[in-house]
């Protein structure tokens, strides 16, 4: 949905943006009903004009990556808290229907009482702090919708003829004191047990900010790894397969963040481009791996 807002936003002035945003929200609600037709306006007319808007104005892509990250998790936040409301489930109700899907799980697998037991304990282990943990969940989704939006544009705009300036992936940089975020939500759960009553507190901070910040930084290590398929030109089919890799497995997300982390300090590859033109005075008009004029 916030594509075509985003689009119109970018070559028109708000006013326009703000008129089709009502009209994609009135064939939503008529389509839907009016949860829908709420959505499409807080996620079309909210994330969707900040990202034209970003466009319009020349954000570079940290900037533009975090304004409309920020901009989809609240409109994450404001649909999720009003279909709660709309629907009228408690968590009571919600934990029933859980009991009622592993009970049924259970008998079509043929899986034993002690195992459906342990599987309703993990899953009323995680009802019960689901409430503390949405501030992260709804950051680390807007985070994702806006990795999803500007990729998507950036490819479908180009091929339209747009010109996008600095929103290339490759050159994705965080600014330095992001890191501190990440490195705080670490901190708080390495000494959350010493503060005894407050250690739920302290854990549950810090793990939001670990989904937040994490997800942050995902996608620096992506843009690392980016860049490094560029520069070493990777065929098509070797970059799928290496993101495929980095997005299935939590070792390699966990590392992709790391990388990421990293990058913040040593700006890795400032640091392979500067090498690799030093190479190149010393053997001219070749770069390390023996690839004709590559560069970083």
């Amino acid at each position: 949905m916030p594509l075509p807002i985003g689009y119109v936003a970018y070559r028109h002035p708000a006013l326009v943006s703000v008129c089709a945003t009502i009209a994609a929200a009135g064939v939503g609600a008529a389509a839907a009903g009016p949860v829908a037709g709420l959505s499409t306006v807080l996620l079309a007319g909210g994330a969707g004009m900040v990202y034209g808007a970003g466009l319009r104005r020349g954000f570079g892509f940290s900037r533009l990556f975090l304004s409309v990250a920020g901009a989809a998790a609240v409109a994450v936040a404001v649909s999720a808290t009003v279909v709660w409301f709309v629907a009228g489930m408690t968590m009571e109700q919600l934990q029933l229907l859980l009991e009622e899907a592993v009970a049924a799980g259970a008998a079509m697998s043929g899986a034993s009482g002690v195992e459906a037991e342990s599987v309703l304990g993990g899953f009323n282990e995680w009802l019960r702090v689901l409430p503390y943990m949405l501030p992260g969940l709804f950051g680390m989704a807007g985070v994702f919708i806006a990795g999803a939006m500007i990729g998507l544009g950036g490819a479908i705009f180009r091929r339209m003829g747009l010109t996008l300036a600095h929103t290339e992936f490759a050159a994705f940089r965080l600014h330095w004191s992001l890191a501190y975020g990440l490195i705080g939500g670490l901190a708080l759960l390495l000494f959350a047990p010493r503060f005894g009553q407050g250690e739920f507190v302290l854990r549950v901070l810090g793990l939001n900010l670990m989904l937040i910040f994490q997800s942050l930084f995902l996608f620096q290590g992506l843009a690392v790894v980016r860049w490094l398929t560029i520069s070493r030109r990777m065929s098509q089919g070797g970059t799928f397969l290496l993101f495929a890799l980095m997005l299935v497995g939590q070792l390699f997300i966990q590392l992709a963040s790391w990388v990421g982390l990293l990058d913040t300090w040593l700006d890795i590859r400032r640091r392979a481009a500067r090498r690799n033109n030093d190479d190149a005075h010393v053997t001219p008009g070749q770069a390390p791996g023996g690839r004709d004029g590559e560069e970083g």
